[in-house]
C-alpha cells in the first residue's frame, strides 16, 4: 500500500526540545507504516533538508516562500501536485490549508483514502456549513483529545474519531465509572461551562423522564 503525509513541516525533526507533537506523530507512523507500506511524507525547509530516505521513509522536500515561516499555500499546492500525479492509496493530511486544497481535489478524485488529523482548532472561525462540508470529504476525521472532539461536535457539528497519540495529553480525563457507581450505557455526560448552562441543562434532562444518571463536567 501506498501513503503519503501532506501538510506536516516534514521529517527529520528539528531537535528533541523544540520537536511539535504532530511532527513527532508524523515520524512514528511513517516508521511504524513503512516496514510493510510505502511511505512518502511531503516535507519543507527547514524540516526537510532535502529528498532522501529516512528511516526507510522516503521524504519529498518542497519549497516554501518564506523559509522562517515553514509550510504555506505554495508548499500545499506543490504537494497537492505530487500527490496528484501518483497514485496513492492513503492520503493523510495535516493542517488547515492542506485540508482546503484536498477539498478541492477531491471533486477530481474519488480513488484514494483521505485521513485528516485535527490537533487544533482553526485560528479563523469558519462558518458552520463550510466546516460541514470541508470535513466531509474526508473518509476519517481524527483528534488526539477529546476536548477537540467536543468542540468539533459542539461548535460546528463535525464528528471526529478520538484516537490518542501518546503525545498530547488528554484535557478530559476517562471516568471511573464503577466508581460512580455507573455502567454503560446507564449514563448521560453533560460539559458545563458556567452555572446557568448547567441548570439549562438539568432543565432539560428533566424532562426527558430518563432513568439515567446525569454526569456533569466542570473545571471548577
Amino acid at each position: 500500500m501506498k501513503i503519503v503525509f501532506l501538510g506536516q513541516l516534514g521529517l527529520p525533526l528539528m531537535s528533541e526540545a523544540g520537536k511539535d507533537s504532530s511532527e513527532r506523530r508524523v515520524l512514528a507512523l511513517a516508521k511504524m507504516l513503512a516496514g510493510e507500506h510505502e511511505v512518502t511524507v511531503i516535507g519543507t525547509s527547514p524540516y526537510a533538508r532535502q529528498s532522501g530516505n529516512i528511516h526507510g521513509i522516503r521524504v519529498i522536500k518542497k519549497m516554501s516562500l518564506n523559509p522562517e515561516k515553514p509550510g504555506g499555500w505554495v508548499y500545499a499546492l506543490l504537494g497537492l501536485w505530487y500527490v496528484w500525479r501518483r497514485d496513492f492509496d492513503v492520503v493523510h493530511i495535516h493542517g488547515w490549508r492542506a485540508a482546503a486544497v484536498v477539498y478541492v481535489w477531491r471533486v477530481f478524485t474519488g480513488e484514494a483514502n483521505l485521513i485528516r488529523t485535527i490537533d487544533s482548532m482553526p485560528t479563523v472561525k469558519f462558518p458552520r456549513w463550510f466546516m460541514r462540508r470541508l470535513c466531509g470529504r474526508f473518509d476519517s476525521v481524527i483528534t488526539p483529545t477529546r476536548e477537540l472532539q467536543y468542540r468539533l461536535l459542539h461548535e460546528y457539528g463535525v464528528y471526529a474519531d478520538y484516537l490518542p497519540d501518546g503525545y498530547n495529553k488528554p484535557v478530559l480525563d476517562s471516568l471511573p465509572l464503577r466508581r460512580w457507581g455507573l455502567r454503560d450505557g446507564q449514563y448521560s455526560v453533560v460539559l458545563a461551562g458556567s452555572t446557568a448552562v448547567l441548570k439549562e441543562a438539568a432543565q432539560a434532562y428533566e424532562k426527558t423522564k430518563t432513568r439515567k444518571k446525569l454526569v456533569v463536567l466542570r473545571e471548577e
